[in-house]
């Protein structure tokens, strides 16, 4: 039970901090409140001057109502959890993408903010809170001007939006669940439980995002009750109604017509969870990437949207599937022209795509992943040619406990190894890989490479440390994970950003998005990774103009979230 305890504590932590985003974005005083305790202390900087925040001044000054937030748009997407507990202390290391958007841009377009939040909790009569936080106000930058919202009036920044309303039972945001002290405190088995319950219903709302991308119509089917109701448009401002009889069909039609043979993915990040008996409610923030992509007007752009989720879900035969299911218009972004698509030959709109392969990969010991998604191998099965081959992930029944604390460790295995490369941390990329593990990469501009064994981590740690590189995130997000005895599968969607040691005013840089697929293996009971295949997908140039505010972060373990346990002395 230790293990699973820590599992959800290390849950609680980062619902914490999704909690405290979402009171940022909503201006809900009480909410961040609930993320700090009286006496926390938070910091920032700004070039030489570093603001010093204590006690009650950190809600105030985050839900401070100005004129210019007034109907706009702030999105606090967090990535990458670090977390590290000992006792009643734990450290968390989190990546941020900032959207804010007033309600009428200006003609230069909007702005990216990437950062860090570096965290010291401590539990208190149960409940873990915020007592020290360093913000690492990282990389500010510039959108292409032309981006538009998308139905301004779907939601507020206060009580007053939907998401407040989402459970028929009234206000879904009162109780324990947002004041981050356990409902159950002291109770190994009800703390677990909880966790366990969370992260099925989560894994429920990923599952319909990779059925999308992947044009994967019986995936759909299985994330939505047959009684339920979807209310969404398809890029324009016309809400349509579909059910749950209907919906796999509909979605898969209109995605099948839309996109085509476009690069596509929708990121979910920021899961906010309340679960009462066999009904939760959900919220998560949804970060798309369609290139290229239509406009309704018939104008074509490699396309960038921001929005929000609301889902109702109902736990019926121990299986949470959706019930009522609600789009939040957000923010419509073009990008600049010369984005280029790397995927092309090997991602694919049907099963055939490797991500419904990766267990093939431990076929054979001398297998490694090719381009098709499987070993090389003669005894794959000539069905695993056609469009519906493949073994869809599992669905979110009543797996065992210990399955889904496998499925958050081998998550959080991912992130650390990020965490390590953004680092370059050379010890933390070779934790993530087991000495036997193959991995197949591509570098961007050139073929693939596979590497085994003692090849990857050298490989891994000079790009991870390159002279010119001054700050990278590589974020994660949609972790689908599949456990089958000592043996699982993972998808997880990226994407990156690097900023070089040097800016000048016309530097133009370059974010991408992909895929990682990875094969773990439990060996004397840690997950580590036996085969990986990155998939670079999309590069997209980015305009000139952008600016850093805090260059705290580095590239080694002088980086302050190595010794965030330093920050309290008792």
């Amino acid at each position: 039970m230790t293990d699973l305890r820590a599992a959800a504590d290390r849950w609680r932590i980062y619902e914490t901090i999704v909690r405290v985003c979402r009171g940022v974005d909503r201006t809900d005083h009480a909410l961040v409140a609930s993320g700090f305790h009286p006496d926390a202390v938070a910091t920032k900087a700004r070039g030489t001057e570093v603001a010093t925040l204590t006690g009650a001044e950190i809600p105030a000054v985050l839900t401070r109502d100005t004129p210019q937030r007034a109907g706009s748009l702030s999105l606090h997407l967090a990535f990458n959890p670090v977390i590290d507990v000992r006792g009643d202390r734990a450290t968390c290391d989190t990546a941020y993408l900032e959207l804010a958007v007033p309600r009428q841009p200006g003609p230069d377009g909007v702005e990216l903010a990437f950062g860090r939040t570096l965290d010291l909790f401590e539990r208190r009569g149960g409940g873990w809170r915020i007592l020290r936080r360093q913000v690492i106000d990282g990389w500010h930058q510039p959108l292409a001007a032309g981006g538009h919202w998308r139905r301004p009036d779907d939601g507020s920044r206060d009580r007053d939006d939907p998401s407040y309303q989402v459970l028929d039972t009234g206000d879904a945001d009162t109780g324990d669940a947002d004041t981050g002290d356990a409902v159950t405190a002291g109770t190994d088995d009800g703390a677990v439980e909880e966790f366990a319950e969370k992260w099925r219903i989560y894994e429920t709302v990923l599952r319909y995002s990779r059925g999308v991308d992947r044009g994967d119509q019986d995936l759909i089917a299985s994330v939505f009750h047959p009684d339920s109701t979807t209310v969404k448009s398809w890029g324009g401002e016309e809400l349509v109604t579909l059910d749950g009889r209907t919906i796999a069909a509909v979605t898969a039609e209109k995605a099948r017509a839309a996109f085509g043979d476009s690069f596509v993915l929708h990121g979910l990040s920021n899961p906010y969870i309340q679960v009462r008996g066999d009904r939760a409610a959900v919220e998560t923030y949804a970060l798309g990437v369609i290139a290229p992509w239509k406009e309704p007007d018939g104008t074509v752009t490699d396309h960038q949207g921001f929005s929000r989720c609301l889902d109702v879900l109902e736990r019926r035969d121990g299986q949470w599937r959706i019930l009522r299911r609600r789009a939040i218009g957000g923010w419509s972004q073009p990008q600049l022209p010369g984005g280029t698509r790397w995927d092309a030959e090997v991602s694919t709109r049907d099963r055939r795509d490797p991500s419904y392969h990766v267990f093939e990969w431990a076929g054979t010991t001398d297998s490694t992943p090719e381009a098709d998604g499987a070993p090389t191998t003669d005894s794959t099965p000539e069905a695993d040619s056609t469009p519906t081959a493949g073994r869809a992930p599992a669905t979110a029944t009543a797996t065992s406990l210990e399955d889904v604390t496998a499925r958050w460790e081998i998550y959080e295995a991912v992130v650390r190894y990020c965490r390590g490369v953004d680092r370059g941390d050379v010890d933390a990329i070779a934790a993530a890989f087991h000495p036997d593990a193959t991995v197949t990469t591509k570098v961007w501009g050139s073929e693939e490479v596979t590497l085994t064994g003692p090849q990857i981590v050298p490989f891994l740690a000079e790009r991870a440390r390159g002279d010119d590189h001054g700050f990278s995130q590589h974020l994660i997000f949609n972790p689908l994970v599949e456990v089958r005895g000592d043996l699982a599968s993972c998808e997880t969607y990226y994407a990156v950003l690097v900023i070089p040691a040097t800016v000048g005013p016309d530097t133009s840089l370059v974010q991408s998005f992909g895929r990682c697929l990875d094969l773990f293996e439990r060996r004397d009971g840690v997950w580590r990774i036996r085969y990986r295949r990155s998939i670079p997908g999309w590069w997209q140039p980015l305009p000139p103009g952008g600016y850093d505010l805090d260059r705290t972060s580095r590239r080694d373990r002088t980086d302050p979230s190595y010794h965030l346990f330093e920050t309290v002395n008792r």
